[in-house]
């Protein structure tokens, strides 16, 4: 399933910059800067972490620039998942079958098969913290295996640095009673200090605590909370209320009640069985992390470890909210792969269901389950449809043209055909090409904006001028972009439109445009 359409999905900006970059550490070793191996990379949103970058170009160094090479080292950490999966159900229960459901609801879970297909860092992080929970329930701790588990983690995503040592703790304190007091204080002190290295590092980038108040503690930055806090005092204060009752009722911990119930409405059943991400953009538009038939055997997986006297299934109701808590500091920001770390686990509750079952009652479930994925799973036309921005797998044809045309000839292309066509220049052309970057170490939210024989129309104070002895450029100009150029170069009088590209939705998008003007 996950190797099948190897082209779905297709990349957004900042994964075909995962790509690019792939690319360029296999055959050179160093990154779209120039930079020889660095630790941080930088893109439009904020600073990457290194682990996703080298998984793709050790995928890439293997099997080639395309998709499979990009795409298989997180098909085979999803693999692994399940895996693990398998491995981890063993601690809960004896029974074969038990493990088995646990492996299949991972395996089909929507949330991972799509997931598993791009460059990211959630189906890593999952892959990470599923591997240190294994570590942590072994009867023998290897503590430097351990700590080499939580360094991959915590060099994944900066999501890992406040779910790490929480979850160390809790899962020492739940699953490891017998184990001597004195390694438990190692493994806890070694999660902090490890988590305390990986902060202190990420702080010595310039503009460091911008990322963290900006993406990772955005909570901070929402000016809305503030209105609607002021618009209530105000409202109160006109009703005649003291002034210190106001401040008592509304004041900056409602922030608190407003990330929280974002936290869990991101954690309810429509997530997890109905829609994962609605938009198309995370996830199939008509499926949750999971089928729609596994919340039959979820409510009874979870009614039974509530009633339960077993101490460790019981366990399995909080580790979802401990893996997800972060939730809470980028509110309003969320991405829905966040809440994949906690899937293997709501996975296992599912299974403590499906083993309650008759036998007829578990075959009809698995295949309805199989049947809803695979029919998702091949008929995507609507998440295209969904995701015509966010994705856009159009834009490959004008990439391609346009990097054709710019072997002999200067190319200008508008920058509102997609939201950051650079990384779609260097990964989707026949041949890769590298922007010209500024001079600058560690860009904060870096766009690439020149090329070679390519410039991008909206980013600099771009004129155009009658060509001498050039050869003319070449234009593919978006609607706003046209518009502009019929009234400046007088386009219709002079020459029709050569070409004109289309989106997944069959709207016009792009014209290509070939007159006597050269770029300045």
């Amino acid at each position: 399933m996950r190797l099948y359409n190897l082209s779905f999905p297709f990349f957004n900006s900042e994964e075909a910059r995962v790509a690019s970059r792939g690319y360029s550490i296999a055959t050179s070793g160093r990154d779209e800067l120039g930079r020889l191996f660095p630790l941080v990379f930088n893109s439009t949103i904020d600073y990457q972490l290194p682990v996703v970058s080298y998984l793709t170009s050790l995928g890439i160094l293997f099997f080639g620039r395309n998709d499979l090479g990009v795409r298989i080292p997180f098909i085979l950490v999803s693999f692994l998942i399940v895996i693990l999966t398998y491995k981890i159900a063993e601690i809960f229960s004896k029974e074969k079958e038990f493990r088995l459901f646990a492996a299949l609801s991972v395996g089909l879970a929507p949330g991972f098969i799509f997931f598993s297909k791009i460059p990211n860092e959630f189906i890593v992080l999952s892959f990470s913290i599923l591997l240190i929970f294994y570590l942590l329930i072994k009867k023998k701790i290897n503590i430097l295996i351990l700590s080499l588990a939580m360094i991959f983690a915590l060099a994944t995503a900066k999501f890992a640095w406040l779910i790490i040592a929480p979850f160390v703790i809790f899962s020492l304190i739940f699953f490891q009673i017998n184990l001597a007091r004195k390694i438990k204080i190692k493994i806890i002190i070694t999660s902090l200090l490890l988590t305390f290295a990986a902060v202190l590092i990420f702080l010595q980038v310039p503009q460091a605590t911008r990322s963290f108040l900006e993406n990772d503690f955005s909570i901070s930055k929402d000016t809305n909370t503030k209105v609607i806090l002021d618009r209530l005092r105000g409202q109160g204060l006109e009703a005649g209320w003291p002034n210190f009752i106001e401040k008592i009722i509304f004041n900056k911990l409602w922030v608190i009640n407003l990330s929280s119930l974002n936290w869990l409405s991101h954690l309810e059943p429509a997530v997890l069985f109905g829609g994962f991400d609605e938009s198309g953009k995370d996830g199939y538009i008509s499926m949750g992390a999971f089928p729609k038939i596994t919340m039959f055997p979820f409510i009874i997986g979870l009614i039974f470890i509530v009633r339960s006297n077993d101490r460790r299934l019981k366990v399995l109701l909080f580790l979802p909210f401990i893996l997800t808590f972060p939730i809470l500091f980028i509110y309003p920001r969320y991405s829905y792969g966040s809440i994949l770390t906690m899937l293997p686990f709501v996975a296992l509750i599912i299974s403590v269901g499906l083993v309650r079952l008759n036998k007829l009652l578990k075959i009809s479930l698995i295949v309805i389950m199989i049947t809803e994925v695979f029919i998702n799973i091949y008929y995507v036309i609507p998440d295209i449809k969904s995701s015509n921005l966010t994705r856009p797998g159009w834009i490959k044809s004008l990439v391609e043209e346009s990097y054709n045309l710019s072997l002999n000839n200067k190319i200008a292309i508008s920058d509102n055909l997609v939201s950051d066509i650079g990384p779609y220049l260097s990964w989707l052309s026949p041949k890769s090409i590298q922007g010209i970057p500024k001079d600058i170490p560690f860009p904060y939210k870096f766009r690439e904006t020149k090329f070679p024989n390519i410039t991008i129309l909206g980013t600099d104070d771009n004129t155009f001028y009658t060509c001498g002895l050039e050869k003319p450029s070449f234009i593919f100009a978006s609607k706003r972009d046209y518009e502009k150029l019929q009234k400046w170069l007088n386009i219709d009088a002079e020459k029709p439109i050569e070409k004109i590209f289309t989106d997944s939705l069959n709207n016009q998008t792009a014209y290509l445009i070939h007159l006597n003007k050269c770029l300045n």
